[in-house]
Order: structure tokens, then C-alpha cells, then sequence
């Protein structure tokens, strides 16, 4: 079982500071994921088991890396935290709050509010530019006039932070796949969540565009005190500051 610790980093903003107690923004405690697969040559039930007593936190402000090969639990992880799949057993807590026992309504609640996804592909609308695609997500559980303008300062605040503000008004069809992923991350970002989970991020980018991505995910982790759990199969990607773990079989360990 490993257990990370939730000791500040020096470079972390002033924001996230706050957020930094003793009670990570994450905590995942035992999880466990499997389901039954058949019967194996002698008739006995077969279970597989994806995510095997996982237990884990996440600081605020700190990119956390999970990488381990294909099948190994990665997108897993991320759906039993995003609340997309139940976990079998364990807890899995988000600002205090257990996911497992949450229904179905208060699971989507807490994705709109407290956990932001960026997907592997970004999946923009094509109808939308790429400040409209930040503002439907605030706009997604009505808001009312002061409320919009606060999310229309916190999309020209995102757009600035990730290097878009001459792309605002671009198209998916007139975006770099790198910008595409930009503006994933921002849509992301809108909630100010506790939580950002990262799945694969730069799978189907080229290599210097791969580093500047993951750059704009460290440079917001620390800005806006998120705790981010990014899964990767691409560990030279990662720098000496990020945490790293390693998924094998369902089992988590350290470096």
C-alpha cells in the first residue's frame, strides 16, 4: 500500500498554499475494482481484478504521474475517482467527501463542481470557438447574470494562462492539435476544481508539442492549488518535481 504525503511544495502559489492541510484533496483508501470473467479450466469463477487495494493521496497544487503498461488500471483509476464506475470496494474521497457512497446524481454533481477531466481526445464542438467551448461548460448548470460574467474573466484568465488569447475566437478546424488539447484543459479548469484527472494527454501529439502540454498542466496545477492525477504511458515526459507511481496489475507502487 502507498501513501503519499501532502507536504507543500516551495514553488506553490499563495492560492494554493491554501488548499494544502492536512487532509489531501484526494485520498484514495483501499480501492479495489473487479468483476467476474467466467469459469477457468476446473469450473471455479474467474474474477479480474482492475484495480487491486489501491491506496493513495494527491496533494493540491501537485501534478501526480501514474504510469504503468496497457491494461494495467490507468483509465480505471481514473473513472472509479471521476465516479464513472463504481468501485467494489474502499473509499475514494474528494474534498472529504466519499464517491463510493454517493448516488448517481450527487456523483455527476460533484464532476461539475469539484472534478474537472481532460480526456485523451478533446472532442471540442465544432460550432464553438475556443472561449465559447470554456463558457459552455460554466453555462452547462445555469447561471445567473453576476455569475456569468465571473466564469467570462475566469475563460479570458484560462485562455491567458494557457497560451490561447490569440486563438480565443479559432474554430476546433483552425486549432493545432496541441491548442485543441489547450482548450481541453481549460474546460477542465472552469470549475475550479479541487481535482483535475488527466488521461493520456498528449497520446496523439508529436514530441514538442507533448512538452508543451505537459508544461501547461503544471503551470495551472500550481496556479489554481488543483490536485492533479495525470495517467501516462509516457514517463519521459514527467520532470523531477512531478510525483510519480507506477500501476502494474491493479497494484500501485511508488516511482
Amino acid at each position: 500500500m502507498t501513501v503519499l504525503s501532502t507536504v507543500p511544495a516551495p514553488w506553490q502559489s499563495a492560492e494554493a498554499a491554501e488548499r494544502v492541510d492536512s487532509s489531501a484533496a484526494l485520498r484514495l483508501r483501499d480501492v479495489r475494482l473487479s468483476w467476474p470473467d467466467g469459469q477457468d479450466d476446473d469450473g471455479r469463477p474467474r474474477v479480474v481484478h482492475a484495480l487491486d487495494g489501491v491506496s493513495m493521496e494527491a496533494p493540491a497544487g501537485v501534478l501526480t504521474a501514474v504510469t504503468g503498461p496497457s491494461g494495467s488500471g490507468k483509465s480505471s483509476l481514473l473513472s472509479v475517482v471521476a465516479g464513472l464506475v463504481g468501485a467494489s470496494s474502499g473509499q475514494v474521497l474528494i474534498d472529504g467527501r466519499d464517491v463510493v457512497q454517493m448516488t448517481p446524481e450527487q456523483r455527476a454533481e460533484m464532476r461539475r463542481t469539484r472534478v474537472g477531466v481532460v480526456f485523451q481526445q478533446p472532442n471540442l464542438l465544432a460550432s464553438l470557438t475556443a472561449r465559447e467551448q470554456l463558457l459552455l461548460t460554466a453555462h452547462i448548470g445555469g447561471q445567473d447574470r453576476r455569475r456569468r460574467r465571473e466564469a467570462a474573466r475566469r475563460a479570458d484568465e484560462l485562455l491567458e494562462l494557457l497560451g490561447l488569447e490569440a486563438a480565443a475566437g479559432r474554430r476546433p478546424h483552425q486549432l493545432s492539435g496541441g491548442q485543441q488539447q489547450r482548450v481541453n484543459i481549460g474546460r477542465a479548469l472552469m470549475s475550479s476544481p479541487s481535482v483535475m484527472l488527466v488521461d493520456e494527454p498528449t497520446a496523439a501529439l508529436d514530441h514538442e508539442r507533448s512538452i508543451s502540454v505537459m508544461q501547461m498542466l503544471r503551470d495551472a496545477t500550481r496556479r489554481f492549488g488543483t490536485a492533479t492525477v495525470l495517467v501516462t504511458h509516457e514517463a519521459e515526459l514527467l520532470e523531477d518535481d512531478d510525483r510519480r507511481l507506477t500501476l502494474v496489475d491493479g497494484r500501485l507502487t511508488a516511482g
